[in-house]
């Protein structure tokens, strides 16, 4: 039906203009659309469905994986039961999902929402959403603007968060949790030793996420820091040491029992 169609398998059908049905039961409608897969459709203008069973529609879209979608524009759907909707986004791990502009996927049931959003090979059922977020470890989830959560189970979300180190979480304006199991919270806060937890602004970090537990690494940190200088309001060691930077004071009628020795006197 048009001009220049070619219906070539069984129970397939072609419309339009020069689209082209070659999978069985499949369907090609529109500008030079190609439908090749075992009952695969195509629709709109140069779109292609090679997987069996895929979908394509738009411009420019290819649907290669079974059970896949493709729609939109310069879209591709590469992995079996992907999809990928938006402008030039790209499926290419199985069971993936792509959306918006620019977002690839490349691991195994990830998923990547919004603008330039990626996801690598690593990032199993790993999930980037946002601008420019990148998930890069299995079940790793970025939220946010150019944040990265690398390492295995983490989360970073805001804006150019890190969550590196594994199940690690880093949150807020530039915050970095480098050493496994630790949490970065506030301002370009930093949390460098192993299980640590900093907030606050500028915090200074007290630990190597690469050496084993040290005495006098720091379990908790509050930073009252600047862009110039570093500093901590409170420093909480591994040994059980505590650093405060300013006076602690006892409000009016309170008490602070104070204790030495394994009898408490």
């Amino acid at each position: 039906m048009g001009n220049w169609n070619v219906a070539a398998a069984d129970f397939s059908v072609a419309m339009g203009s020069g689209s082209q049905a070659h999978g069985v039961v499949a369907t090609a409608m529109g500008n030079n659309t190609r439908a090749m897969g075992y009952g695969s459709t195509t629709m709109g203008g140069e779109s292609v469905a090679n997987g069996n069973y895929s979908l394509s529609a738009g411009k420019n879209t290819v649907a290669g994986g079974h059970y896949s979608l493709a729609v939109g524009n310069y879209t591709h759907a590469a992995g079996h039961f992907s999809t990928a909707i938006g402008n030039a986004s790209i499926a290419y791990g199985e069971t993936s999902t792509a959306i918006g502009g620019a977002c690839v996927t490349s691991g195994v049931y990830s998923i990547a929402l919004g603008i330039s959003s990626s996801t690598s090979t690593n990032a199993y059922a790993g999930v980037a959403m946002g601008e420019g977020s990148y998930s890069n470890g299995a079940a790793a989830m970025a939220f946010g603007k150019q944040c990265n959560a690398s390492g295995g189970f983490s989360t970073a979300t805001g804006l150019m968060s890190w969550a590196l180190g594994y199940a690690t979480v880093a949150m807020g304006n530039e915050s970095h949790a480098f050493a496994d199991h630790s949490t970065a919270i506030g301002l370009f806060a930093e949390s460098k030793s192993v299980g640590s937890t900093a907030i606050g602004h500028y915090n200074k970090a007290i630990g190597n996420p690469s050496v084993a537990w040290q005495p006098t690494d720091s379990l908790f940190e509050i930073g009252n820091g600047s862009s110039q200088v570093r500093s901590n309001a409170l420093t909480v060691y591994r040994n059980g040491n505590m650093e405060v930077q300013g006076t602690v004071t006892c409000a009016p009628g309170g008490n602070i029992p104070m204790f030495t020795g394994t009898n408490q006197q």
